[in-house]
């Protein structure tokens, strides 16, 4: 592993090193180097391996995306105040229940063909069932989305970020993944046919025949 990559890790364990016991952290430490060295290892001798051993390790530790974005929130909030406007002890519960909201929006079952989605926030929004044919996601954050059985035909996903998205049964004719981010996407039983994953991780992809 690159001297970069592993005092990284080490700057990042040690912002917790005064709420975590000093065995305890340097073991953890050397835990993720046994496990970065083991990867780097797979990535070049043996794909296969690379990809179900890196599946593992993603299913296990606690979902990065979703690290993310509670990070963007608690970040704006030690920039500047305590806590959000209107948001005190009695109505904390009240805003909790707005923000799920807003991170699963509901657009199943409708006729949204040629829709602009360009660079929406589109946390575990689902699209189940619906009719989005050259859909436009450009540069869309739509992680731990819902596509099942959505017709996307002709859809275009390019540079767009949709890590653990669902697209069960989903038509994906002559859909654009360019550059798209899908690792642990799920594509069993989608129409793929005439599809394009140029520049993507397809292969970090779950059901995704290329």
């Amino acid at each position: 592993m690159s001297k970069s990559k592993e005092q990284k890790i080490l700057n990042t364990l040690k912002r917790f090193e005064v709420d975590v016991d000093n065995q305890y952290a340097e073991s953890l430490i050397n835990d993720f180097m046994q496990i970065s060295k083991i990867l780097e290892f797979l990535k070049e001798t043996d794909k296969k391996s690379f990809n179900a051993f890196y599946a593992l390790v993603e299913k296990n530790l606690e979902l990065e995306i979703i690290v993310a974005e509670r990070g963007k929130r608690i970040s704006g909030l030690q920039k500047g105040q305590t806590q959000p406007k209107n948001t005190g002890p009695k109505k904390l519960s009240a805003f909790k229940a707005k923000e799920e909201r807003e991170e699963a929006k509901d657009f199943s079952k409708q006729d949204l063909s040629e829709k602009d989605f360009q660079k929406a926030e589109l946390f575990r929004a689902t699209f189940a069932s619906s009719i989005l044919r050259n859909a436009n996601f450009r540069a869309c954050k739509a992680m731990l989305a819902c596509f099942a059985n959505a017709d996307l035909s002709g859809a275009n996903f390019t540079g767009a970020k949709l890590d653990k998205a669902n697209f069960r049964g989903a038509n994906l004719q002559n859909a654009d993944f360019k550059s798209a981010k899908i690792a642990g996407a799920n594509f069993e039983d989608a129409k793929i046919e005439g599809a394009v994953f140029d520049g993507s991780n397809y292969r970090l992809a779950k059901g995704l025949k290329i």
